[in-house]
């Protein structure tokens, strides 16, 4: 759907798109992080706190830099648990 693009145009860093919540979710899924809008918006709501951060509003919509987003998801993932045996 949307890449990250990189990379420099005359001298000057290209701009990430910003995504709305809900084409974040579909862009994360799509990365291979498998989240749904409302558990995006769950995570940043002023009670949880922790979802990925907010760039800009566009009127009353929160916008994200994928990049960003990106960079939180891979900071939640946690080590896989040792496998154990049974005797």
């Amino acid at each position: 759907m949307n890449e990250i693009p990189q990379g420099l145009i005359d001298g000057k860093p290209i701009e990430e798109k910003l995504l709305p919540r809900r084409a974040l979710a579909e862009w994360l899924t799509e990365q291979g992080f498998p989240i749904s809008y409302s558990t995006i918006t769950k995570y940043c709501s002023p009670a949880i706190n922790c979802g990925p951060p907010t760039e800009a509003y566009w009127g009353r919509l929160p916008m994200h830099r994928p990049s960003r987003a990106l960079d939180w998801a891979r900071a939640r993932l946690r080590p896989a648990a040792p496998a154990t045996t049974t005797p």
